[in-house]
């Protein structure tokens, strides 16, 4: 006699499609916990980031903040333009205060030959030769000198010029005229008379004509 079987039979087919389902739910399961995982790290490392930016943003405003607080040191090429610049400041003042001294020194070096130039000048003939006061006082006036009178001298003939001035360095300027002329510093106190008959003014200096420059 056959034996009834108890009980459903058991597909293959649905035990496959059983085990289909379980690795498919075991896949989803493990594909939902890797997702969770990567979005867990790029959250974490979106964090990192942030955090580095605001730390590299702290950082450069301190080095801008220390960069602000030191002062800049002057380049090679800026000190020796400072120092080209500064030479020339100090030469052009040089310049300046040596064309104000030989100014000066011009003013008054024209001052003291008009002063020269001005004295009261009298030419005395003591040649014993006709004309030679007059000659002289005209060639002082062709040398600048304004105030010039000539006259005969009463004494002798002298042999060599004669000048009568307190120094000798009074009278530098008459010396080129007259290179062998004698400087005495004695008071003139002869009389002279003009030829007008008057006695003759104020006078700064005699020159007495000798021989010597009576020559033609």
């Amino acid at each position: 006699m056959a034996k009834n079987d108890i009980g459903p039979k058991r597909s293959p087919f649905r035990a496959f499609l059983y085990i289909l389902a379980v690795v498919v739910l075991l896949g989803g399961i493990g594909y939902l916990v890797k997702y969770t995982r990567q979005k867990q790290t790029a959250f974490e490392e979106q964090i990192k980031e942030l955090g580095a930016k605001e730390n590299g943003g702290t950082e450069n405003k301190d080095s801008l903040t220390e960069a602000s607080d030191v002062t800049p040191e002057t380049s090679a090429w800026d000190k020796e333009v400072s120092n080209g610049e500064t030479e020339k400041a100090s030469e052009s003042e040089t310049d300046i205060a040596a064309t104000e001294t030989e100014t000066e020194s011009e003013s008054e070096t024209e001052t003291e030959n008009e002063v020269l130039l001005s004295r009261n000048i009298l030419v005395l003939n003591g040649s014993g030769k006709d004309g030679m006061a007059s000659k002289w006082q005209k060639e002082l006036k062709k040398e600048g000198y304004k105030n010039v009178e000539g006259a005969s001298f009463p004494g002798s003939a002298i042999e060599q010029t004669r000048i009568y001035a307190e120094k000798e360095e009074d009278v530098a300027d008459l010396k080129k005229l007259f290179p062998e002329a004698e400087v005495t510093a004695d008071e003139f106190t002869a009389n002279i008379t003009m030829e007008d008959g008057s006695a003759p003014g104020d006078v700064d200096v005699y020159i007495i004509i000798g021989k010597n420059d009576a020559e033609e």
